[in-house]
């Protein structure tokens, strides 16, 4: 579970001698500490994080100077300025933090909820957004975001999708049931339906490749890349010895993944704006 990522402002006490913040567990500190560690001596112009924690709480404050702290979590990207030591950023469960622009003077103190635990690290980025993406079934929701994505001008043409009508769509979808030639998934990121992949004209031997994200917000994150590795062992599962699929000439993005995890182009079976490519599995 993800919680977004708060700003826990202390209660500091003290006169003109001087001031006091107190960090007690369960009250300033919403948890049993069990490690501390800061950093600081920071270099200009370094990022350091780059990570996320599964389970893991942490309170972070800047004791001194001032750092910003890149957080992205669920559907969400924001930035916070730590740059005092009455105020804490709490992260608690998965959320990919970044920490940037340290002053000079720049003390950063983290309280954590459990022990240094290297499992609890996710520190891929692909690995980090494989996890907060699934595949489930293609049902009526993704049916209407079909309608919608595919009627868009931009991926209609990326996706080569000819015109359809609604009622050709839904018979489509009401004979998928019985078609043994078609397997489809709706893709999800966070809860969010953002596109769908599959395959079709299924062989004993061989299946065509499709899949497409809706949403561009969240075109770049590399959940295409873990579609079609998806398709790819799906494909294996099937016993099938051959994956195919056609894509735009001039989508190299796409055409750069594809190359990326074995498709090859098959100059025999391209044409006009379309290329073949092909796997072997």
């Amino acid at each position: 579970m993800t919680t977004k990522p708060e700003i826990l402002l202390f209660n500091p006490k003290g006169d003109e001698q001087g001031w006091l913040v107190v960090l007690e567990n369960n009250q300033a500190v919403p948890f049993e500490t069990k490690r501390c560690y800061f950093i600081y001596g920071t270099k200009e112009g370094v990022v350091r994080g780059h990570h996320a924690h599964r389970k893991l709480k942490q309170l972070l404050v800047c004791v001194s100077g001032s750092v910003d702290i890149y957080c992205e979590y669920a559907n969400s990207k924001e930035t916070f300025k730590l740059d005092s030591p009455n105020k804490g950023l709490l992260l608690d469960g998965l959320v990919w933090h970044e920490m940037l622009n340290f002053s000079k003077d720049a003390v950063l103190l983290v309280l954590a909820d459990d022990y240094y635990d290297e499992s609890d690290y996710v520190r891929d980025y692909k690995e980090f957004v494989t996890i907060q993406t699934k595949f489930v079934r293609y049902d009526e929701v993704f049916l209407e975001k079909s309608w919608e994505w595919l009627n868009d001008r931009e991926l209609k043409d990326l996706t080569n999708t000819p015109d359809f009508t609604k009622e050709e769509q839904l018979n489509w979808f009401l004979n998928l049931p019985r078609r043994s030639d078609y397997f489809v998934k709706g893709v999800k990121y966070c809860d969010i339906p953002v596109g769908v992949w599959g395959l079709k004209n299924i062989t004993a031997n061989s299946a065509e490749y499709f899949g497409f994200i809706g949403e561009v917000d969240y075109w770049g994150k590399g959940i295409g890349r873990y579609m079609v590795r998806t398709a790819i062992k799906e494909a294996k599962d099937k016993k099938l010895n051959r994956l195919c699929l056609h894509v735009l000439k001039n989508s190299l993005r796409a055409v750069n993944l594809y190359r990326s995890v074995g498709f090859e182009e098959r100059e025999d079976m391209s044409s006009g704006r379309l290329m073949y490519m092909e796997l072997k599995l």
